[in-house]
């Protein structure tokens, strides 16, 4: 998923989806016109066990995958209209094969972002013959198993069919899904059901008054971590479900009785050889207390003398909350000494919740849970006064808790700070106060007015005004045309205030927000710690003491017996593989091993380390470039050897990726596309243990006008300090950009997009040496003057934008930089149209995890502070900072979208060097974050299978229906949530703090 969404432009995304949808559903069907889907063609998407196991055959999709942990789907041409047949089954016409063991099967059916699902009983039907299988209770389109928000028939988009999370093998032949008037035995079916939900209505009754009876508040049940006001007559109660601890590895020690048990296939070392069919999990099972229990993964075991380690499986502990009771007013009982309104103790008028995961217990599906429980109070609470929250019906590990409404230091989650802080002269400091209720919907707040700034002493150092900026209803300028925030917001702006301190935003009637700094290097901090994520995903050295404190052994390094192929096949060849990406790479594989393969960054949910990554290289060099005396002298975590030498620090980290590249440049210029795997990796294995099959890619035009744009850029700023390193930097880009010149693609989009990396190499190799060859080249590829905004080719425009005076053209220079600015202005326009002020130039850009829109300031561009530095314009560094707001804090959940950064930053990442390490995820990691199910591509939705087999059955209210300003889950592979990579989060992430922290005093344009 990571590749196919940076692979494809941003255009074509919506294009793509619609040509495979047109293809994949027949708009006909039988003469009745009841056929919903023929399944004669491959399905748009396939997920999980599901993604390699189908096939067309004979006209028919076959499904044959060894576990029913999986679905795919498809798009219709057009919305379908199914309303008019509320009244009809959806009946799957199939063919069970006698291999198949899956005991269910369900078809999901999507309007927007809502669903429904109907699901189907295989086990104990005759296998062999086609048959027409009813959904489970006889159920029709109006009563489907599960509902997801208000489902409209009227608009259906998209079907989905998906396994029931077994085990077992399914294999089946699907023809079509046709809607019919229920049969005689469906008709049963539903009167018996319809006597089973009385029943059940019933036995719910009587369940809660046992449960309520059951209270008990044990020490190991939820906990209470927070209470405060989010209104004057709202109280929220936090609690923490559950606990696990994360576990390292252990020597495997052989008992009597272990099984491994393998699952799935790829290329991998076993024992000292290459085996192409190596099961892709290990699975240990072993008898405990006379029971055969799953244990954890085996991994390792390259070489056959090489040890294998056991990862064992987390676990939770802790008593579940009780929502049977949960939800009762009279669960909870507020009491006051000195409030007379609750001297007698009362019971809230209404209680409303939202629940979400903290994290996962890998692999199972067992979840750490936040329970939010607002108490609609009978009456406001009073400043100063005391209450006790007592929870006769609530089962926390306390009977009460105690809260004081003193909203000087009462922090309230209704109030949204950015946590990094502020520079004194920043033009742009803006808080926020809002709540969404969860299961109580939006809430507009009444009677606010103003809000002060609180120091660390209590005293008041600013009152501003209140502004809503969002009502409830109210719309916003983002794809989906919404509200994000499912509520009304108000605006705290104090942007004209500068003194130094620490401070609280305060509310009145309400309580703060979490503390933060306003300080001349809070910038550089937050800087730093980005930095530091790249330092955590180095390959090829050993991490810990004394620069860091997150500790890994050195990994993937030929010295410690690592072997790495040359393949044949290049990084576009095996894009253009289409879903099996590995398969390309695998098949071009030669016995060549390549010892210089090494070092570079790893991405998250991959150890690869790709020529995409040199971008991130090109903008951490871009700073030097454009504030040489700030980073000259600025000192990164980095290891003693490279922090003592005379390079510049933000330089050397640079070189550590690049230096990869240089040693995987051929003799005759070519770039490799990078390292890669024979697959994603295998269950358990952290980059250190990894056992696949690693590979290089063959060269290719893009990766070689890639590193020629950035080595060019190194070897000039390497010039004060290193010349003979400046001159190996520039002979070796002079080379990549001979040999991408005369290996071409032919492929008319992988051509532009080896045109917009020429357009940059040849920028910077104008800048290095002056030669003509490239003011030309330059000239040749720029789309300065065509229609559209320079995103591709932004980092040539800005570089020759800043040519030294005699070398460029001053009038290609003017309309570069008047591009730019008036894109940014675009940007800004964004911004102003969405109230929490989420950036990007480009309207219609989907709101998902790869192009970082909740997580990642500007998403794909970094305009604002280009267009800051040509112009000198504050504007532009207003609309700057407020790009970091929502990502640093400044938002809904409170929580910074950066590992390490703020006071409550993510903890589930998808990083597996710490998770199977037993570790904390390292800082700097900037996550790939929310996204809005409204306007996700449909090729992008094969992260549904979390929402369906995970969190869809524990968040509260349903996970699909909460605002995407709030919808950021911590929830460990969440490959579409947290998720990251080098170039979509990392570099850009860091470059935009980087510049706010050395930018100080800008405020004159530049003279070049």
């Amino acid at each position: 998923m990571r590749r196919m969404l940076a692979a494809i432009g941003v255009s074509a995304w919506g294009l793509l989806a619609g040509i495979a949808a047109d293809a994949q559903v027949a708009a006909g069907g039988h003469a009745d016109g009841l056929v919903l889907a023929n399944f004669d063609r491959p399905p748009l998407f396939a997920f999980t066990d599901f993604e390699k196991s189908i096939r067309v055959e004979e006209g028919l999709l076959r499904l044959s995958a060894p576990t029913n942990k999986g679905g795919f789907g498809i798009n219709f041409p057009s919305t379908r209209d199914l309303s008019a047949s509320t009244d009809r089954c959806p009946v799957l016409v199939l063919t069970i094969h006698p291999a198949s063991r899956a005991r269910t099967i369900r078809v999901r059916l999507a309007s927007g972002d809502t669903n429904a699902a109907w699901t189907y009983r295989l086990e104990g039907r005759q296998p062999g013959r086609e048959l027409r299988v009813e959904p489970v209770d006889g159920a029709t389109l109006d009563s489907p198993q599960e509902r997801e928000g208000i489902f409209d028939l009227a608009r259906v988009g998209q079907l989905q069919v998906q396994g029931d999370w077994g085990a077992d093998p399914i294999d089946v032949t699907l023809r079509r899904l046709e809607l019919a008037p229920p049969s005689a035995g469906a008709r049963s079916e539903q009167a018996a059901a319809r006597r089973k939900r009385q029943e059940a209505d019933a036995a719910a009754r009587l369940a809660k008054q046992e449960a309520r009876r059951a209270i008990r508040h044990a020490a190991d049940g939820p906990r209470v971590v927070h209470v405060g006001a989010v209104a004057a007559e709202i109280l929220g109660v936090t609690l923490i479900e559950g606990t696990s601890r994360r576990n390292g590895y252990v020597p495997y020690v052989e008992q009597p009785g272990d099984r491994i048990v393998g699952e799935g296939k790829v290329a991998a070392w076993v024992d000292g050889r290459v085996v192409l069919d190596a099961p892709e999990k290990r699975t240990l099972r072993r008898i405990v207390d006379g029971q055969e229990r799953e244990i954890g993964y085996l991994v390792g075991g390259r070489g056959p003398d090489a040890p294998r380690s056991l990862w064992p499986f987390e676990e939770r502990t802790g008593a579940d909350l009780q929502k049977l009771t949960a939800g009762d007013p009279e669960s909870y009982r507020i009491v006051s000494p000195d409030d007379p309104a609750y001297a007698a103790g009362k019971i809230p008028r209404a209680v409303h919740r939202k629940t979400k995961p903290l994290d996962r217990v890998f692999p199972s599906g067992g979840q750490i849970l936040r329970h939010t429980i607002y108490l609609v109070l009978p009456a406001p609470l009073v400043e100063g006064r005391t209450y006790t929250i007592e929870f006769p019906g609530l089962n926390a590990s306390e009977p009460a808790v105690r809260y004081v409404h003193d909203t000087r230091t009462a922090t309230s989650e209704a109030i949204h700070a950015q946590q990094a802080g502020y520079r004194p002269d920043d033009p742009f400091k803006r808080a926020f106060l809002s709540i969404w209720l969860g299961s109580g919907g939006a809430y507009t707040h009444r009677g606010v007015s103003d809000f002060e700034l609180i120091d660390g002493s209590g005293r008041v150092a600013f009152t501003g005004k209140a502004e809503r900026t969002l009502a409830a209803d109210g719309k916003e300028s983002m794809p989906g045309v919404r509200n994000h925030s499912g509520t009304a917001v108000w605006a705290l702006d104090f942007s004209r205030f500068a003194a130094p301190g620490t401070y609280r935003v305060r509310v009145p009637g309400i309580g703060t927000s979490e503390p933060f700094p306003i300080a001349p290097d809070v910038w550089e901090g937050a800087f730093k710690k980005s930095m530091h994520g790249f330092l955590a995903q180095r390959s090829g050295i050993a991490l810990g003491p004394p620069f860091t404190t997150f500790v890994r052994p050195r990994d993937m390094h030929p010295a410690d017996g690592w072997k790495v192929f040359r393949s044949r096949t290049s990084y576009e060849e095996a894009y253009r593989g289409g879903g099996d990406w590995f398969a390309g790479l695998l098949k071009g594989r030669t016995e060549e091993l390549r010892p210089e393969a090494w070092g570079g960054y790893h991405d998250a949910g991959d150890f690869d380390r790709a020529s995409g990554h040199l971008w991130a290289s090109y903008l951490h060099l871009e700073l030097l470039d454009l504030f040489p005396e700030y980073f000259r002298n600025l000192g990164l975590a980095l290891p003693p050897a490279e922090a003592t030498d005379r390079i510049p620090d933000v330089i050397n980290e640079a070189l550590w990726n690049l230096d990869c590249f240089r040693r995987l440049q051929d003799p005759d210029g070519g770039v490799s596309g990078g390292i890669e795997a024979s697959s994603h990796p295998r269950a358990g294995e952290a980059s250190f243990l990894e056992s696949l099959v690693l590979m290089t890619y063959a060269p290719d035009a893009n990766s070689s006008f890639t590193f020629a744009a950035v080595a060019a850029k190194a070897a000039r700023l390497l010039k004060p300090f290193e010349t003979r390193l400046s001159a190996t930097y520039a002979e070796a880009a002079a080379r990549a950009w001979a040999w991408a010149e005369s290996h071409r693609s032919r492929i008319e989009g992988e051509r532009s997009a080896e045109d917009d990396a020429k357009n940059t190499a040849a920028a910077e190799l104008l800048w290095l040496t002056g030669q003509e060859l490239y003011e030309s080249a330059f000239r040749a590829t720029t789309r300065v003057d065509r229609d559209g905004w320079l995103i591709e080719q932004q980092n040539g425009a800005f570089t020759y934008a800043r040519l030294p005076n005699g070398v460029g053209d001053p009038a290609l220079k003017a309309r570069i930089k008047h591009k730019l600015l008036r894109q940014a202005d675009a940007a800004i326009a964004y911004g102003d149209g969405n109230v929490f002020g989420l950036t990007t130039e480009i309207p219609g850009l989907p709101l998902i995890g790869p192009v970082g829109a909740f997580t990642t300031p500007g998403m794909i561009s970094r305009v604002l502070p280009r267009a800051h530095f040509l112009s000198g314009d504050r504007k532009y560094l207003a609309a700057a900072v407020r790009a970091t707001n929502f990502p640093l804090g400044a938002n809904p959940d409170n929580q910074t979208m950066t590992t390490g950064v703020g006071r409550r930053a993510p903890r589930a990442p998808l990083h597996f060097d710490s998770r199977f390490s037993g570790q904390e995820a390292p800082a700097g990691l900037t996550m790939y974050g929310a996204y809005d199910a409204e306007s996700l591509p449909s090729f992008a939705r094969a992260n549904d299978w979390v929402h369906t087999y995970y969190v869809g059955s524990t968040m509260i209210p349903k996970s699909k229906t909460w605002p995407p300003a709030e919808g950021y889950v911590d929830f460990f592979l969440w490959p579409m949530m947290n998720e990251f990579t080098i170039a979509q989060n990392l570099g850009p992430t860091s470059y935009w703090w980087g510049y706010l922290a050395a930018c100080r005093g800008m405020n004159e344009p530049k003279s070049n």
